[in-house]
């Protein structure tokens, strides 16, 4: 469907449910300490992000392909800890999302970082935006030329 189509079956047929949800929920009278009322305070609190996506056909319902992507930082997390500093553990979750990007976009990490590191100098004398050499807008011809180093230790 186009953006504008989902929309428009959105509204028309999951629109009647939440609000159908909406109004069962404000008909609950629970003790806000109990679990239902926790449950229906919740739902109250978030409502207006629940029904944003009835008015964006572009939005997604679910976010499992997003939380699928970020779950490796999740994991990782936990052996961030002991990267030492702040400043290095910065700087490997800059090396760890230009590795996750690459592999969102198709492209072999290892022949990416080769192809930036090489221009390294570039964006030192501001010949090259560093932002150009994001892996979303390399082209990938380009890195096919880069030849892989082996390296044996």
């Amino acid at each position: 469907m186009t953006f504008t189509d989902r929309k428009a079956y959105r509204q028309e047929h999951a629109q009647p449910v939440l609000t159908t949800l909406y109004d069962s929920v404000m008909g609950i009278n629970a003790p806000p300490k109990s679990l239902l009322g926790v449950a229906v305070t919740y739902l109250k609190n978030q409502w207006p992000y629940l029904i944003e996506y009835l008015n964006h056909g572009d939005v997604q319902i679910s976010n499992c392909w997003i939380e699928n992507q970020i779950r490796p930082f999740a994991v990782g997390r936990r052996n961030w800890l002991f990267t030492g500093t702040p400043e290095s553990a910065n700087k490997a979750a800059l090396i760890y999302s230009l590795i996750q990007n690459c592999h969102l976009h198709d492209i072999n990490a290892r022949k990416y970082l080769e192809y930036v590191l090489d221009r390294a100098h570039d964006m030192r004398r501001d010949a090259k935006l560093a932002t150009a050499l994001l892996p979303q807008f390399i082209d990938k011809a380009v890195l096919f030329s880069v030849a892989l180093v082996r390296w044996d230790y």
